[in-house]
């Protein structure tokens, strides 16, 4: 049996591609938003997830510009700081 369920559709919803998410180890969802200086860390809500894309329900506007490409790197970037490693 093969079959499709469609719990919920929302034709005008905010919506990034899913690899613009980053899940923190608390599995809080993130996106990088633009800014003047470079790209700041924003928490968002995301809501359902359809070919590739998350519904955003809240955390970032219409108008941001979102970092896609490169969004668990500049994460990570500062891994070493955060997280302080035994020698």
């Amino acid at each position: 049996v093969e079959g499709e369920v469609l719990l919920a559709t929302h034709k005008a919803a905010l919506a990034v591609p899913e690899m613009a998410i980053v899940l923190d180890e608390h599995e809080k969802s993130y996106v990088f938003v633009r800014q003047a200086t470079g790209y700041a860390r924003q928490e968002v809500r995301p809501g359902v997830v359809s070919d590739g894309w998350v519904e955003i329900v809240s955390g970032i506007r219409e108008d941001d510009t979102i970092l896609v490409l490169g969004a668990y790197e500049l994460y990570y970037r500062d891994f070493s700081h955060l997280y302080k490693v035994a020698d």
